[in-house]
């Protein structure tokens, strides 16, 4: 997507309305991520599920369950690329509380960006900026799939762009003076608490 001047706006005023509680809890996410004690993976579970709203989409206990195993356990990653759609696969053969199944995009984005910050999140604030819609649930499986696949390399190829921006570097660089650990973040993880909080304040509306 070209970058427009009413997008570097709402990063901008994005980022002066960034809260604490907006990235602290994803720092302490790559913390807990590190120690790989199982103490350390009960903490990563509930606040992960907490910060990603993971309790709120009528998941199953079952489908939580391998949802992690996935995180903690499985193969994330193939020849050092995101093994988006096997996962999103696996996942989809659970059925939500209300009976029926869902492809997890979102969930699934969200399970390989904790694992490499240069994955962007795919959420419903990043539709909205990026004025995309997505693909109907009519429309087959795997047209939805590749519909996403191609999004999520798009949204990458974006921020890695947008981050060469001079008055996108401005705004980074005042979102990495806020804590030493953000100052260690890649710049897709910095655009996106930017994105996410630009949709949740409707900044470009």
């Amino acid at each position: 997507m070209q970058l427009q001047q009413k997008h570097i706006d709402a990063l901008d005023k994005a980022e002066h309305l960034m809260l604490r509680v907006n990235y602290c809890p994803y720092l302490d996410l790559k913390d807990l991520l590190a120690q790989n004690t199982t103490h350390a993976r009960q903490q990563f579970r509930k606040l992960f599920a907490s910060y990603y709203s993971l309790n709120a989409g009528g998941l199953t206990d079952e489908f939580k369950d391998k949802y992690f195993q996935i995180l903690h356990g499985g193969r994330v990653f193939k020849s050092g690329q995101p093994r988006y759609k096997t996962i999103i696969i696996r996942l989809n053969k659970f059925k939500r509380r209300k009976g029926d199944y869902a492809l997890p995009l979102s969930f699934v984005s969200k399970l390989v960006a904790v694992h490499d910050e240069t994955c962007p999140i795919y959420d419903r604030y990043v539709l909205e900026f990026f004025a995309e819609r997505v693909p109907g649930a009519d429309k087959p499986r795997n047209v939805r799939i590749d519909w996403f696949l191609k999004f999520i390399a798009q949204i990458k190829s974006d921020y890695q762009s947008w981050a060469k921006v001079k008055a996108v570097q401005a705004i980074l660089t005042r979102l990495k003076t806020r804590d030493p650990q953000l100052a260690k973040c890649d710049a897709v993880r910095l655009i996106d608490f930017l994105v996410w909080n630009a949709g949740n304040h409707q900044l470009l509306k």
